[in-house]
């Protein structure tokens, strides 16, 4: 499944791509993740009790891609793209290039509860001296997967996890300069234990760069990285078997707006308020999936 919405037709992109980029770049923001090495691994709470640990997946969750670009300059250009794998283990991918910026997203996907091969996302903006971008990109479960967890039984998933950000610029009230780069990434396990109470854990990084100050006191770009092991568990302490949800998404966005260039009129590079309105509605179907998947879950 794909869903684009493009103003200006792909065949133009590298044409205005090569026109509008032989002027020299202003600045650039740029971010990526990756997400990998999956280990699902049961533990056994009582021993004593008889019971071998297991778990059942009720419903599992496909891949899912989300991501957008919006190219401000003489040729305004939004593109984006989203894709469902058609089950658990599919693989999904896609890409997008535009004159002041890119978004990339691929998902594989697997037959276990976490629903998780590997995931990796990455996007760049550019100012240039007639126009400016942004950009974002999500990998994620669609939905929670939903599982049947045996008594005094503990599930533990640990991923290995990259996060970089970076700008050039940075934001400068004085000049006008605005850029920013993100990455985040999250998993959580949720449910309801035997007496009602409700159970969640989660593990995750969120990293954000605008500007920083060099020695001499002067506004430049930033930059983070962050590598890391995240581990969540969910246990049931209980002499009963319960229900279990788990979640997992992996994102990056930015924008980079330098002060336009001599001879660029700055009001020409700015889109309309109500088209800039629809980019970042798209760009907001990227940050806003967590929120839908309990409500897809429930569903």
């Amino acid at each position: 499944m794909k869903n684009t919405l493009n103003t200006t037709p792909r065949v133009l992109v590298l044409a205005l791509g090569l026109a509008l980029t032989a002027g020299s770049a202003l600045a650039d923001s740029t971010a990526s993740g990756t997400l990998g090495n999956v280990h699902i691994t049961l533990t056994d709470l009582d021993p004593n009790d008889g019971i071998t640990p297991s778990l059942s997946i009720n419903f599992g969750s496909q891949p899912y891609l989300n991501g957008a670009v919006g190219s401000y300059g003489p040729g305004f250009i939004q593109d984006g793209y989203a894709h469902l794998g058609k089950n658990a283990s599919s693989t999904v991918t896609d890409s997008i290039q535009a004159p002041f910026a890119s978004s990339s997203a691929t998902m594989i996907g697997a037959n276990t509860v976490a629903g998780i091969g590997s995931m990796t996302v990455a996007g760049s903006a550019t100012s240039g001296t007639v126009g400016f971008g942004e950009f974002g990109a999500l990998a994620a479960n669609y939905t929670s997967s939903q599982f049947v967890l045996s008594p005094n039984t503990a599930i533990t998933i640990t991923v290995d996890a990259t996060l970089n950000v970076q700008t050039t610029l940075g934001y400068d009230p004085l000049t006008g300069n605005l850029e920013h780069a993100s990455g985040h990434v999250l998993m959580f396990f949720d449910g309801t234990a035997t007496d009602g109470s409700s159970l969640y854990t989660d593990a995750g990084q969120d990293l954000y760069v605008d500007a920083a100050m060099d020695s001499n006191g002067k506004i430049t770009g930033a930059k983070q990285s962050w590598s890391g092991t995240l581990d969540i568990s969910f246990a049931n302490a209980s002499s009963q078997s319960i229900v279990g949800n788990f979640y997992s998404e992996l994102s990056v966005g930015g924008l980079s707006m330098a002060v336009p260039s001599v001879g660029t009129d700055p009001a020409a590079t700015v889109p309309e308020p109500s088209t800039y309105a629809l980019l970042l509605g798209g760009l907001g179907v990227v940050g806003g999936i967590a929120r839908r998947r309990k409500t897809a879950r429930q569903d």
